[in-house]
């Protein structure tokens, strides 16, 4: 058994170093002449954007997720099971933001039993989505218009 056992251990640590480290994911925001960059979590499956970033407690000016849809559609959000205010980043398939939600809080503050969360649309067809700490997209002059990178540093 030690024989299977030994080999597996090492065959799973070498293939682990095949996947990317979520923590070497960067999306970059491109206001003008500044460039604002997010290590971020990748959110690609039903699964994973469905948790987004609920239960998360704190988050750095340097963190965030990055949701990606299949294509381009009318997305909206919302902050069910969350604990701190978010920036929600609509993006188009071009990588430009169409639109951000600003500071949005938790629903446990408007409703308790979060039954009734207000969603946060898109204003057209988006295809992904970063999210941010609160109040961070106005600090930083992040608006429509601007241009979003996606690299894998």
């Amino acid at each position: 058994m030690k024989k299977v056992w030994i080999p597996s251990i090492i065959l799973s640590v070498f293939l682990g170093g095949c996947f990317v480290n979520p923590s070497n994911l960067q999306v970059s925001v491109i206001t003008g002449a500044e460039e604002h960059d997010f290590k971020v979590q990748i959110a690609d499956s039903l699964e994973e954007r469905t948790k987004g970033l609920q239960q998360v407690a704190e988050l750095s000016d340097e963190e965030g997720m990055w949701f990606v849809f299949d294509h381009p559609q009318n997305l909206s959000f919302w902050m069910k099971d969350t604990l701190i205010a978010l920036d929600i980043i609509f993006v188009s398939a071009e990588m430009k933001v169409i639109n951000v939600a600003h500071n949005v809080p938790p629903c446990s503050e408007a409703d308790p039993e979060q039954v009734f969360c207000k969603t946060y649309v898109a204003t057209e067809p988006a295809q992904y989505v970063l999210e941010i700490r609160g109040g961070l997209a106005e600090e930083l002059g992040i608006s429509s218009g601007d241009v979003v990178k996606f690299e894998d540093s």
